[in-house]
């Protein structure tokens, strides 16, 4: 399983968004974490009924939202699954799935540090 680190966050996007959002920051982390939730739970499915053009866009749709946070783990395991479903291997997206959680657990400990 890989382990994150901080350096897969972009720091300089998110001290301007702690900036730019005060207080409204945490709400802005929450609401990330409930679509986050909702997505892999897109992603599994699709994998589960061997779906590729579906998990290309829940994968897509999750990049896009992490990108705006600045989680670089969660954008990098997105193009892999992106990439996995444009060569319709699901089969091996399935195996990216472990890296996907523990991508997601590192920016959500970083992001629910920094909305504190």
């Amino acid at each position: 399983m890989a382990n994150f680190s901080v350096p897969d966050m972009d720091q300089e996007l998110l001290a301007e968004l702690q900036d730019i959002m005060g207080g409204d920051f945490a709400t802005l982390v929450e609401s990330w974490q409930r679509d986050t939730a909702m997505r892999v739970e897109g992603i599994e499915k699709a994998i589960n009924e061997n779906n590729p053009t579906q998990l290309r866009q829940v994968a897509h749709s999750l990049k896009g939202s992490s990108s705006n946070l600045g989680a670089r783990c969660v954008v990098d395991v997105c193009i892999e699954l992106e990439t996995l479903a444009n060569l319709n291997e699901l089969n091996n997206a399935l195996d990216v799935l472990p890296k996907l959680h523990s991508a997601i657990a590192c920016a959500e400990q970083e992001l629910v540090r920094l909305a504190s």
